[in-house]
């Protein structure tokens, strides 16, 4: 929500000087603080936790990048020189990594339905051929290696009638 307002105003503030307002500065860091102290608190409490134990992420690479981006901008923003204006790159790093954490966790969880669904469609028990030519119902987890089965479609448990119905006469395989 800050981050395409923020954006359009920085780029134009520092392409046409000439459009500059009074207390603009104070309008570019108003639209970025929510972004990148509340927003990339994630990084930010990341990089704590890493720099409390002497070690570093990514997530201490994404909080260095924003706080210097904020930290130059405010100085050059009020420096008489001038300089860089860098705080739309702060919120668009800490927007887009944030917009794919989100899409990943969407993409994960849709997965899981997905491998959910796909482990409750399958078949829990299957129709053996025994030695004498008659078929018997056991557990899936039961098979062994030689033995010749058959799982019927859309079988998933235990029938209440015969073991396999309208089964097919089978010779082995």
């Amino acid at each position: 929500m800050f981050f395409v307002p923020l954006s359009d105003l920085s780029v134009t503030l520092s392409l046409f000087p000439s459009y500059r307002f009074t207390g603009w500065q104070w309008v570019l860091i108003a639209l970025t603080a929510p972004v990148a102290l509340w927003a990339a608190w994630p990084f930010h409490r990341a990089a704590l936790k890493n720099a409390r134990h002497g070690a570093s992420s990514m997530d201490t690479l994404v909080s260095l990048g924003v706080v210097a981006a904020c930290g130059w901008s405010v100085y050059a923003m009020f420096r008489p020189a001038g300089g860089g204006i860098y705080l739309e790159v702060a919120a668009a790093v800490t927007t887009f990594l944030l917009a794919g954490r989100y899409y990943e966790a969407r993409a994960r969880s849709s997965a899981a339905g997905a491998m959910r669904k796909l482990a409750e469609a399958a078949a829990r028990d299957v129709c053996v051929l025994g030695s004498d030519g008659r078929e018997r119902r056991i557990p899936a987890g039961q098979l062994r290696r030689g033995d010749t089965f058959v799982v019927r479609p859309g079988r998933r448990s235990r029938p209440t009638a015969r073991c396999c119905p309208a089964s097919p006469q089978w010779t082995g395989a």
